[in-house]
């Protein structure tokens, strides 16, 4: 894994792990969460981040795992703005190996709550185990609560804050990281021209599903992140169309939204890196 930032072993954002972890104690007895990071992303490019897990931060960041929704700065200063990853993963190009990757670590249902100041965002970041499976309606459930214990974190990391503001991180701007659209219909490109196989026969519990050409395409653009009205435009068709090979596809594989279509793939051993 190449790295992006260098950040020193004495750094804020690792030193202060145990103390972050004391602090979100009662949010984890709550809501079982097993990570969190309070991250305060500065409108010149600097960013301080306090979190349970430093190793985690750092393969989120070196990886660009960005939601685009979390660390834009679109609405109201002096308002909180809730985010539950799952709903919103579908349009915000998160990529498929994003997702893969928080799996694989046991860090689902992510939920971000959003604070917009004047000079900066603060956001407060947490995750579950993936067997947590009602933890999307807890977060709205306990939303009042989350946003009294952001207060509590404030007070709390009152000292920490002012140390790490002190030795930020410079991140530049954050959607430098983002993965652009070009980026990925070049990726799609170069998919068309290697693939040799265009009607994938997958063997779900038994019952053998053949997908369309045109599904396997849309499958390898979804998995890299292209919402559908991207898809649409690669394609020159409508965005009405896509939708309706995408709802073909959900139905296909006995699954609820576009975020699941890859991990079930996956779960046959379907490797698009290697399609």
């Amino acid at each position: 894994m190449s790295t992006l930032f260098n950040i020193p072993k004495d750094h804020s954002t690792f030193i202060y792990h145990k103390d972050v972890e004391d602090i979100v104690r009662p949010l984890r007895e709550l809501l079982n969460i097993n990570y969190f990071c309070f991250s305060r992303i500065y409108d010149n490019g600097k960013h301080i981040a306090l979190t349970t897990n430093p190793a985690w931060f750092l393969r989120y960041y070196n990886n660009r795992y960005f939601l685009k929704e979390a660390i834009s700065k679109t609405g109201i200063v002096g308002n909180f703005y809730p985010i539950v990853w799952d709903y919103v993963i579908d349009i915000d190009k998160l990529s498929y190996q994003a997702m893969l990757d928080t799996r694989n670590h046991n860090f689902a249902h992510l939920f971000s709550l959003k604070y917009i100041s004047m000079k900066y965002i603060d956001l407060y970041s947490m995750s579950v185990p993936e067997e947590e499976k009602q933890s999307n309606e807890k977060y709205l459930q306990y939303y009042e609560i989350i946003k009294k214990f952001t207060l509590y974190f404030q007070s709390a990391a009152a000292s920490i804050i002012n140390k790490a503001e002190k030795n930020p991180i410079s991140v530049n701007n954050l959607t430098e990281f983002q993965s652009t659209e070009d980026d990925i219909i070049s990726k799609l490109d170069q998919f068309e021209q290697q693939i040799k196989v265009l009607q994938l026969n997958l063997n779900l519990n038994g019952f053998i599903i053949k997908l369309t050409i045109t599904e396997t395409k849309y499958l390898k653009a979804l998995a890299l992140g292209m919402s559908s009205k991207s898809i649409a435009k690669k394609f020159n068709v409508s965005t009405r169309t896509v939708e309706t090979h995408i709802n073909n596809l959900k139905s296909k594989l006995g699954v609820y939204c576009k975020s699941e279509i890859a991990f079930k793939l996956n779960s046959q051993g379907v490797n698009f890196n290697m399609v």
